[in-house]
């Protein structure tokens, strides 16, 4: 009997340490499966968040650009009276780098930001042909229509970026 007793306890402490290790293995296991699932969210959590802000920067690049061609044919406007200079000197470093950030723009924007921003440099460049031909008419109408196509293209960059308020 007391044979029998101990292939029991040693069955039992065998059985016990299979168990155990079966557990341990399985935990092991699927803790290893949750943390790499993990570690993956996280790094696509990062990588868009990284992407949102390299797109924020072109939107924001975007409209400084805009804003600083914007002013120059403000001033040019103020000025056409005294100035006989050749207006698209006046206003080229501004231009080109509307045309950079633009181009920028198109490869890096949703469908309807692009749309938007075309339509807000149409009005642009129309203002400044308003300027050169002094149309005080045409330019009164463009600048407001400056300031709503601005205001649309904002909204739907802010919308792209998931900003809402």
């Amino acid at each position: 009997m007391t044979d029998t007793s101990a292939w029991f306890a040693l069955a039992g402490a065998l059985g016990g340490i299979v168990l155990t290790g079966g557990f341990t293995l399985i935990n092991v296991i699927l803790n290893h499966r949750w943390s790499e699932r993990a570690s993956e969210r996280s790094n696509r959590e990062q990588e868009a968040r990284e992407a949102a802000a390299r797109l924020r920067g072109v939107f924001y690049d975007y409209l400084v650009a805009t804003n600083a061609y914007y002013h120059a044919i403000d001033q040019m406007h103020e000025l056409c009276r005294s100035r006989s200079d050749d207006f698209d000197t006046w206003v080229r470093k501004e231009y080109q780098a509307l045309q950079e950030e633009y181009q920028y723009l198109t490869i890096s924007a949703g469908s309807e930001v692009r749309q938007l921003a075309r339509q807000y440099d149409v009005v642009l460049y129309g203002l400044r042909d308003a300027a050169t031909d002094f149309d005080e008419d045409r330019w009164s109408e463009l600048r407001m229509e400056t300031h709503k196509s601005r205001e649309r293209v904002r909204v739907a960059m802010r919308t792209e970026l998931g900003i809402y308020n």
